[in-house]
């Protein structure tokens, strides 16, 4: 399959970036350079919730599946990217309207997208009610452009535990600035790192 527009929705991960409350920040170290030793080598220190990510079951429940168990496959699906407009959150009625199928992903732009968002502060996110539809309409995944599904006060994360809980896959920190709503195939392949609750990736929207 061959596809005319691959649009680029990864957020730039850099240690300037501030991380998630509690969470170390991106940590560049190098190992050997050019001029000292012909090459350039650089280990990196993050977590695996750092910039653009996936979160997995196993993030919330100790049974929930991991990187390992999932196959590459499950990245790569129908997406569709919805746009809230000015709403603080997005709601169950946003959901509802949008006719999702089975095995779909739902990307939900809003104001998040295209400006830096700090983690600590205030950013727009998932109310419950809109979890709870989104597991109703069978997606295989939600996708968020802030650093989080849950706003930041939600300190028991009910829109994580209704997705996660039901298999639903989060992609969180999305830049849907220059995604035009409707239909794309989504890619976001995570590293396979056994064992790991999530993973940074780079996701991209195919037309």
């Amino acid at each position: 399959m061959r596809f005319s527009t691959v649009l680029d929705i990864t957020r730039p991960l850099t240690p300037d970036d501030p991380p998630f409350p509690g969470d170390p920040p991106l940590a560049l170290h190098p190992v050997t350079s050019h001029a000292a030793h012909g090459v350039r080598t650089t280990a990196l220190s993050l977590c695996a919730h750092s910039g653009t990510h996936l979160d997995l079951p196993g993030h919330l429940f100790p049974a929930g599946a991991t990187l390992e168990a999932v196959a590459a496959a499950r990245f790569l699906l129908p997406a569709r990217v919805l746009d809230a407009g000015a709403a603080a959150h997005v709601d169950a009625g946003l959901v509802e309207r949008a006719g999702l199928a089975p095995g779909m992903a739902a990307l939900f732009r809003t104001r998040n997208s295209g400006r830096r968002v700090d983690p600590a502060g205030d950013f727009y996110a998932l109310t419950p009610a809109a979890a709870t539809a989104l597991v109703r309409a069978g997606c295989a995944l939600a996708g968020v452009d802030g650093p989080s599904a849950d706003p930041p006060d939600a300190e028991d994360l009910p829109a994580h535990r209704t997705l996660l809980g039901a298999g639903v896959f989060i992609l969180e920190y999305l830049d849907l600035s220059r995604a035009e709503p409707g239909d794309w195939t989504l890619a976001c392949f995570p590293l396979l790192l056994p064992g790991v609750e999530a993973s940074p990736v780079r996701a991209v929207l195919l037309r």
